[in-house]
């Protein structure tokens, strides 16, 4: 048995060495070679849902941005807390909370004309009110997210929040938009 042993060594610290490479190396290799989607730190406090935010989000879609497998949410917000403010003035981010984890994006703002067609009724420049955020799966645990909005004041710094009626389902395959609204 040991002429076994010192005859295979190498074999004997190889073998644990590759069932351990298995297990750790897709991380290693997501967080070194995944450059969009990532999720941001960011120092809020205590989120209070505010009146003076309406958002939506509309689809969530799989796409390939620069050789990078994502999803990207698309939907609309503003915020009525300063009408002299414009949207693209705000900091925005997208906000995905479970039971244990909570995950930030920013925002990117772009036009939506509907929007304006839709709240025409509202005195704001509603112009840029349609939001874009680029998601990785592989940096968001599985389970279900409320989708939130936050809207950061350029001049006060003060925050607005509001949650969307949907939420986002995360499996170990795929991340789906439901529009149905979390209990």
């Amino acid at each position: 048995m040991l002429k076994l042993l010192f005859k295979n060594w190498f074999h004997f610290i190889i073998w644990p060495l590759m069932i351990v490479y298995i297990f750790i190396a897709p991380g290693f290799v997501d967080n070194a070679s995944l450059k969009y989607g990532r999720p941001i730190e960011l120092s809020v406090g205590d989120l209070k849902t505010s009146d003076m935010v309406v958002a939506n989000a509309d689809e969530l879609q799989a796409i390939d941005y620069d050789s990078q497998y994502l999803y990207s949410m698309l939907g609309w917000a503003f915020s009525a807390a300063d009408p002299n403010v414009p949207i693209e003035d705000y900091t925005r981010y997208l906000l995905l909370q479970s039971d244990s984890h909570k995950y930030y994006f920013v925002l990117e703002a772009y036009a939506r004309p509907d929007i304006e067609t839709g709240f025409r009724d509202i005195a704001l420049d509603l112009t840029n009110s349609g939001f874009k955020a680029m998601i990785a799966k592989e940096f968001i645990a599985p389970g279900k997210y409320k989708i939130g909005i936050l809207f950061r004041s350029p001049n006060t710094g003060q925050d607005y929040f509001v949650w969307t009626q949907q939420h986002i389902i995360r499996t170990s395959n795929q991340i789906s938009l439901s529009k149905n609204a979390l209990n």
